[in-house]
């Protein structure tokens, strides 16, 4: 039996989102996760492993991912059920009020090479103390809330970034997935990434890593969270957003260069992960709205 308790409270307009959420029972992200903000997960009880642009990381309570934008993730159950995360997500936006020079050093904070940083007992107070002062502005909503809110934003990753250099200094940075399962399906990720625009499969990629086609498919979906197929579509179909937004590159060359055979099964793919056909999704980044993306 699943269950869940789930909190959430937006800034309007989204500059900052503070989500509280308890669940109960075993869950994973039920759906593929990419978006044009910065995400800050906290585990505050419970276990998760949690996929990442390439790997799996394994996290426990005291844990905090910082997830950078347009970034592929999606949090998977891991053995033990029942988990409580505080999360907040903000745009380039809520740093608006911050120099350049100030912007870039908050940015530090999101270093992808090691998204997860695994927090001592004493360190996992200041951050739940922040944290929870920021989840009690936006259930406030009292006069000056959205001013405190970004106040607790910027010192909440200036504390991150000096977490960061210090563990740094300690070689104590990050936790990564040591499974060997996992580090051999971080090898098919990584392929996979480095080479979507080639002509793909499951048959074609089991015969590279010399496993069986129904042993990778059932395991890459169990440790990614991802059928295989539906990873290829969604980093092509990224890869695509970029070509459109920065190119003048006909659809059916965009739709050959990251791999799809034809323009019409491209079309297809594009609209269900992004909501938009190719050609209106390019409207929409010339008219100067903000595109789709998953969410």
């Amino acid at each position: 039996m699943t269950g869940s308790n789930v909190h959430k409270l937006k800034s309007s307009p989204f500059l900052i989102n503070v989500t509280h959420s308890k669940r109960q029972g075993h869950f994973s992200m039920p759906v593929q996760h990419y978006h044009e903000h910065y995400e800050i997960y906290y585990l505050l009880n419970g276990e998760r492993n949690y996929f990442i642009q390439d790997r799996i990381y394994a996290i426990k309570k005291g844990d905090i991912v910082l997830i950078y934008k347009n970034v592929v993730h999606r949090t998977i159950d891991s053995s033990f059920p029942d988990h409580e995360r505080l999360l907040v997500d903000f745009t380039d936006e809520a740093l608006n009020a911050v120099s350049s020079e100030e912007r870039a050093l908050l940015l530090q904070a999101f270093d992808m090479s090691s998204p997860v940083i695994r927090l001592e007992p004493y360190e996992q107070i200041m951050v739940e103390n922040l944290l929870n002062k920021m989840l009690q502005e936006e259930q406030a909503k009292a006069p000056g809330s959205s001013i405190c809110l970004r106040a607790y934003l910027l010192e909440l990753l200036v504390l991150l970034v000096r977490l960061r250099e210090q563990k740094r200094k300690s070689l104590k940075e990050t936790i990564e997935a040591a499974d060997p399962l996992h580090q051999k399906i971080s090898e098919i990720v990584q392929y996979i990434n480095n080479h979507y625009s080639e002509e793909l499969n499951l048959k074609a990629l089991s015969r590279t890593f010399y496993i069986s086609p129904y042993y990778l498919s059932r395991t890459f979906k169990r440790v990614t969270g991802f059928n295989l197929v539906e990873y290829l579509n969604l980093i092509r179909v990224k890869e695509a957003q970029k070509l459109l937004q920065g190119t003048d590159m006909k659809i059916i060359e965009v739709a050959q260069r990251v791999g799809f055979g034809s323009v019409a099964h491209f079309g297809r793919t594009f609209k269900s992960i992004t909501s938009l056909s190719p050609s209106d999704y390019r409207k929409s980044v010339k008219l100067g709205q903000k595109p789709a993306t998953q969410r």
